[in-house]
C-alpha cells in the first residue's frame, strides 16, 4: 500500500493554527457529515476525504499529538513509516462509528479486529496462528467489549424509576445531544433504538406471546435483508479482484474495490453493533443475581431508552419509511 501524500491537517479541517479544541471539533463534524459512509459509501473521492479529515482530527484533537505535529509539521513525523498504524485505524473506525459518543451503548464496533491489529503491532506471530486461534482471540476481545458495555449500561439504567421517569428522561435528553451531533449519529441512534426496543419485546411475556413473536419476525426480516446486501457487496468485490488479477490496469475494477470496501466496513460495523447490544441486553435480562423485580425494571428501562433513541432519530432527519432500520450500502 502506498503511503498517503503529505497534507496540512489545519487546511484539511479549514481552521487556523490557533484553533481551539471546540473549533476543531465543530469543523470536523461539519465536514464529516458531508462525506460520512452512512450518506455516501459508494463514492471513493468522498471516502478519501473522510479518511483525510479523520486523520487530521485524530491528531489535532489530542493536545500531545498536536504539539508533535506543530513542532514537525509533517505527516511522516506523526504517522511513522507505515501507511496506517493500529492507532490510526482505531481513530478512523471510531470516527465512523460515533466518535466515542456511543461507548455506553455498544463500545467499540470492531473490538476483535482492533485487538488483532494491536497483536500485529506488538510483533506477535499472527501468521503462525490457526484460523481457530485467531477466531478465539477475536471472540475474547468481543466478549470483553460486551462486559464493559454491560457495566456501563447497568449504571445508565440505575436511575430509571418506572413510576417517575422524568429524571431518567432528562438525563437521556442531555446525552442525546452528543449522539445526534456526531457524524452518522442519527442512523446509529435509530439502529440502537430499534435493537433495544426489539430486545425488550423478545424478553416480554411467554415464548408464544405476541410481543416476542413479533420481535423475532422483525429480527429475521432484518437479518435476511442485511445478509443479502452483504453478499452482494462481497460478490462485487470478488469479481473486481479477479478482473484486477487478470488486468492490473483495470480502472473499473479498482473503482469497484474502492467503492465497496468502505461500504462493507459500514455494514459489518453495524452488524457488530447490533450483536453487541443484543448480547448486553441478554445479560441484563437474564442475570441470575437479579430479582424478578429488578429484571422487570431493566426491561422497562431498555424499552423506554430504545423508544427515546428511535424517536429522536426519526425526528432528526431519518425519514426512511421502514420501521426496521435496514443496513444499506446506499444508506437508508
Amino acid at each position: 500500500m502506498e503511503k498517503d501524500a503529505p497534507y496540512d491537517y489545519y487546511e484539511a479541517l479549514g481552521i487556523g493554527r490557533d484553533a481551539t479544541q471546540s473549533e476543531i471539533k465543530k469543523s470536523y463534524y461539519e465536514k464529516a457529515r458531508k462525506c460520512h459512509p452512512d450518506k455516501c459509501p459508494d463514492n471513493p473521492e468522498l471516502e478519501a476525504e473522510f479518511k483525510k479529515i479523520s486523520q487530521a482530527y485524530s491528531v489535532l484533537s489530542d493536545p500531545e499529538k498536536r504539539k508533535i505535529y506543530d513542532l514537525h509539521g509533517s505527516y511522516d513525523d506523526v504517522a511513522g513509516d507505515r501507511p496506517y498504524t493500529q492507532e490510526q485505524i482505531h481513530a478512523l473506525l471510531q470516527s465512523i462509528f460515533g466518535d466515542g459518543n456511543f461507548d455506553d451503548i455498544f463500545g467499540r464496533a470492531f473490538a476483535g479486529l482492533e485487538y488483532i491489529l494491536s497483536m500485529k503491532q506488538n510483533d506477535e506471530d499472527i501468521p503462525s496462528m490457526s484460523p481457530e486461534e485467531l477466531n478465539q482471540r477475536n471472540l475474547e476481545a468481543q466478549e470483553k467489549n460486551v462486559e464493559e458495555v454491560y457495566d456501563r449500561m447497568r449504571t445508565k439504567l440505575f436511575s430509571f424509576d418506572p413510576d417517575h421517569v422524568d429524571k431518567f428522561k432528562n438525563e437521556i435528553e442531555i446525552d442525546l445531544k452528543g449522539k445526534l451531533e456526531v457524524p452518522g449519529g442519527v442512523k446509529l441512534l435509530k439502529l440502537c433504538g430499534w435493537t433495544l426496543k426489539n430486545e425488550a419485546k423478545k424478553h416480554s411475556g411467554g415464548k408464544l406471546s405476541w410481543s416476542r413473536l413479533s420481535a423475532n419476525v422483525s429480527e429475521k426480516k432484518r437479518f435476511l435483508s442485511t445478509n443479502l446486501k452483504t453478499i452482494a457487496c462481497f460478490v462485487t468485490l470478488d469479481g473486481a479482484e479477479r478482473r484486477l488479477q487478470m488486468n492490473p490496469e483495470d480502472q473499473d475494477a479498482l473503482k469497484d474495490i474502492a467503492e465497496k470496501s468502505f461500504g462493507i466496513v459500514w455494514i459489518l460495523g453495524l452488524i457488530n453493533i447490533e450483536m453487541t447490544i443484543r448480547a448486553v441486553c441478554k445479560k441484563l435480562l437474564s442475570d441470575p443475581s437479579l430479582s424478578k423485580e429488578q429484571v422487570n425494571k431493566h426491561k422497562k428501562a431498555i424499552a423506554f431508552l430504545g423508544k427515546m433513541y428511535y424517536d429522536a432519530a426519526k425526528s432528526h432527519g431519518d425519514s426512511s419509511k421502514s420501521s426496521i432500520p435496514v443496513i444499506n450500502i446506499q444508506g437508508d
